[in-house]
């Protein structure tokens, strides 16, 4: 598939694929049981996929416009993620953008947990979701420079 070809629309969809699949989990029991039933084949299959798009980004003239653009969702959603959990105190939270930043991530969620049980046995949920975010923006860029590279 030819990034130059793909209109903004399509690539604002691309964008969108973490952020929905975390949706129709979480709003369908069927798929929230089949998810967790294969959530680490799940979390590879869609680390994969992240690294695609990555490589679709990568096919854009300008590469660094490109690359901030294709991790413009991730970022916003780390911080807005950091700022409800970390910095703001509970009882001013706004729990819908909690959500949709957890939302974002949660498909790698079970790759970050099991990455954390080699270093400790206790997980911690905030260091899971924030180490989610860091393996989707190492997938995506593993997929952006091979692509720009060959």
């Amino acid at each position: 598939m030819n990034m130059k070809k793909l209109s903004n629309s399509a690539k604002f969809v691309l964008l969108l694929i973490p952020l929905l699949i975390g949706f129709l989990v979480n709003r369908d029991s069927v798929l929230m049981t089949f998810y967790l039933r294969f959530s680490r084949i799940f979390s590879i299959i869609l680390l994969i996929l992240w690294g695609w798009v990555g490589s679709l980004f990568a096919q854009s003239e300008n590469k660094i416009k490109s690359y901030m653009i294709g991790n413009s969702l991730w970022a916003l959603g780390l911080m807005l993620y950091i700022w409800q959990y970390i910095i703001k105190s509970e009882q001013s939270m706004n729990f819908i953008i909690l959500i949709l930043s957890q939302l974002y991530v949660v498909f790698v969620l079970p790759t970050a947990v099991l990455i954390m049980k080699i270093f400790t046995s206790s997980i911690n949920g905030i260091h899971a979701i924030i180490l989610s975010y860091g393996l989707m923006i190492v997938s995506f860029s593993i997929g952006f420079f091979y692509r720009v590279k060959n």
